[in-house]
């Protein structure tokens, strides 16, 4: 076990104990396809730089997401996240390509794998609504765990990187009927070194007056390029999920 994915789970339950305290939660449970648009990755960073995307296409990949958020007595609250993202196939590279001390030769078969799970913690503040528009804003802590990878025939070689990232949250949501609601999210911070921009747009759909149905697209952008990695993408999501509220 990682030490982001057990972040991960002592947040889920500490979160716990404030929903028995409170009774107020809010989860989401997505899952859809990813594509990425944009990977390019050198380990180190002043390294050959290859496309993830151009090895491995632009998907569909499978993924999935957990939200969790919830209310305190302050009109305020919290909220924890849970996204793994998992891309691995096999290709073949254009160029001969050095990365993290391991020569890899163009135009055989390589596997390559690019994991970038991350762990959100967030407290944010509910705004008096702007236009029937609810808000809340607020800051998240995120946990970028993360590995790459290539292997070749007697050969292979990774790079991990686990560490925090400071970022914005805002979360707005607007009834268009009794039904039917629009959701849009985010989380996102762009400093000289790098930055993550995550954007979801979603409609949900109420099946009753605790569960709903949600469509949603999200798009993630972010990386960095200095020391002893540079790693940009970019990926956009479509899913379907279910959103339970007690």
């Amino acid at each position: 076990m990682t030490i982001g994915k057990s972040i991960a789970i002592l947040g889920i339950l500490g979160a716990c104990g404030v929903l028995r305290a409170q009774d107020q939660i809010r989860l989401d449970i997505e899952g859809g396809v990813a594509y990425q648009t944009r990977n390019t990755c050198a380990i180190p960073a002043d390294s050959s730089k290859f496309s993830y995307r151009d090895l491995l296409g632009r998907g569909p990949f499978n993924y999935g997401r957990v939200t969790a958020i919830i209310n305190d007595a302050n009109n305020s609250g919290y909220r924890i996240v849970i996204a793994p993202l998992n891309i691995s196939g096999v290709g073949k590279l254009p160029n001969k390509v050095q990365f993290s001390g391991t020569t890899f030769d163009p135009g055989i078969d390589t596997a390559g794998r690019y994991i970038f799970n991350n762990y959100r913690f967030t407290w944010w503040h509910k705004w008096k609504p702007i236009d029937g528009i609810d808000v809340r804003a607020g800051w998240t802590f995120f946990i970028r765990d993360a590995n790459v990878s290539l292997a070749q025939s007697g050969k292979s070689a990774s790079f991990y990187n686990l560490g925090p990232v400071p970022l914005y949250y805002i979360l707005a949501e607007k009834h268009l009927t009794d039904r039917l609601r629009a959701e849009f999210e985010f989380d996102g911070l762009v400093a000289p070194e790098g930055g993550a921009l995550d954007l979801g747009l979603a409609l949900g759909y109420s099946l009753n007056p605790t569960t709903a149905l949600k469509l949603r697209a999200r798009y993630l952008d972010g990386g960095t390029g200095s020391g002893s990695a540079y790693s940009y993408a970019t990926v956009n999501y479509l899913s379907l999920g279910l959103e339970f509220r007690w």
